[in-house]
């Protein structure tokens, strides 16, 4: 009965945390305007989409940036898959940045469940943690390149952490690739920051 309490309790507090999280980013994703810089990764990711410029000579204008070297592509050419498969339309930021904060909290999740040591808390606490932080919302609403990078880290931490942890040699050899692979994403959207 007791088990089933704190079940129930940790639910509850990860639906309050989700809302929070929902609640903090979903005015900002809905609101009129981007960010000057999401503006422009926009503006490429969409180029791109039409077949303008290529991966690694992504295009921005005719005058500004005709071939666009400002930032490395792979962020660039993932959000113009978005624009290939939703059209032109200026809510595909909003769409990205929802779709990735809330796989950058399933990440977490996971990262907070695949740790050495497994806490009592629930995973409420890491997503709470990282709804509060303002910059996060501010980020995701923003169409940021921090946002792609921020997956291909998340994802790779999370698959060292369960490499680490694995029994096999070559699983452990597997994921440590694999995490390798997903930092070289990261690299690839954003640079060496």
């Amino acid at each position: 009965m007791a088990a089933s309490r704190l079940r129930r309790a940790r639910h509850g507090l990860l639906a309050c945390a989700l809302s929070l999280f929902l609640l903090l980013l979903l005015p900002r994703l809905l609101s009129v305007g981007i960010f000057f810089d999401g503006l422009t990764y926009a503006a490429v990711a969409r180029n791109l989409s039409l077949g303008i410029g290529s991966f690694w000579a992504p295009h921005y204008t005719q005058t500004i940036y005709p071939t666009f070297h400002e930032q490395p592509p792979l962020g660039l050419w993932m959000q113009s898959l978005l624009f290939r498969l939703f059209g032109d339309t200026p809510r595909v930021e909003a769409f990205y940045g929802l779709g990735a904060g809330l796989l950058l909290l399933l990440l977490m999740a996971g990262i907070w469940r695949a740790g050495p040591r497994r806490p009592r808390t629930g995973v409420w606490l890491p997503i709470l943690l990282l709804a509060v932080y303002p910059l996060t919302s501010w980020i995701l609403a923003s169409n940021m390149l921090e946002i792609t990078m921020a997956l291909w880290t998340a994802a790779a931490v999370w698959i060292a952490l369960r490499a680490v942890r694995a029994r096999r040699p070559r699983t452990q050899l597997l994921g440590g690739m694999l995490a390798g692979c997903l930092t070289a994403g990261a690299l690839l959207t954003k640079g060496p920051v």
